[in-house]
């Protein structure tokens, strides 16, 4: 994968666009102190899975964008591999709503192979979007990837974990939604009554772990009365 831009757009005088062919190899972090450096003028950074945008507080020359990109040291923006990983309970129970069963016309077996594969992989969230707490997160195995819905459902239920083509993510809310269900989870991302406001951030890892439904159950009563604690896990 090419770590540096693959091409730079002017959305104008104020705001810039790096186009990737992926952000996904990219320590976003360090890419955001680096930039702060090199352009004192920057007031803003955001990043989507492949661009990274730059707002700046006064118009800025074109010239200068470039020179500057061209000095950066790619290699040390590289993303390193994770120490540790969030343990992110998923519970499969019928009771929730899920696809696999008309994706794969009710071969259990199919079901079953698609959900090892998934819980066997570890997954970055890249950032926040579509909804406060919306996170997406890179990492599904190509076998995993699930076509978008043609047609987006009315609501989609809290804590629904879905996958929309090669991405996953867990509704933080009853909403409408086009990405296919796969399980549901117990665990809210966010919380609005003090900081920080999320408790999984931008670069960090991520795995699923198979709950029953009377685990999730008990899960979420903990959450409810402040009893239980997301797990981070040392690699």
């Amino acid at each position: 994968m090419l770590l540096k831009p693959t091409n730079i757009l002017w959305i104008n005088k104020k705001v810039v666009s790096l186009c990737f062919e992926a952000t996904t190899g990219l320590d976003i972090s360090v890419f955001r102190k680096v930039l702060l450096q090199h352009f004192p003028s920057l007031e803003e950074v955001t990043h989507s899975f492949d661009r990274v945008n730059l707002l700046f507080k006064s118009p800025i020359e074109e010239e200068t964008i470039l020179k500057k990109i061209a000095q950066l040291d790619w290699n040390q923006l590289k993303r390193e591999q994770p120490t540790y990983y969030w343990e992110i309970p998923i519970c499969f129970n019928e009771q929730y709503p899920n696809d696999l069963a008309q994706i794969f016309q009710g071969d259990k077996n199919a079901i079953d192979h698609y959900r090892t594969v998934f819980l066997s992989a570890t997954y970055r969230l890249e950032f926040y979007g579509f909804l406060p707490g919306f996170g997406y997160l890179s990492g599904l195995p190509k076998q995993c990837h699930l076509d978008r819905k043609l047609t987006a459902n009315r609501k989609t239920l809290k804590g629904t974990v879905a996958v929309g083509g090669e991405q996953v993510g867990v509704y933080p809310q009853d909403s409408p939604g086009g990405w296919q269900a796969i399980g549901y989870s117990p665990l809210p991302w966010i919380q609005a009554k003090q900081a920080p406001y999320v408790f999984i951030q931008p670069g960090e890892a991520i795995r699923f772990v198979t709950v029953d439904l009377q685990e999730c159950k008990a899960i979420a009563k903990g959450i409810e009365t402040g009893h239980y604690q997301p797990k981070k896990v040392l690699l």
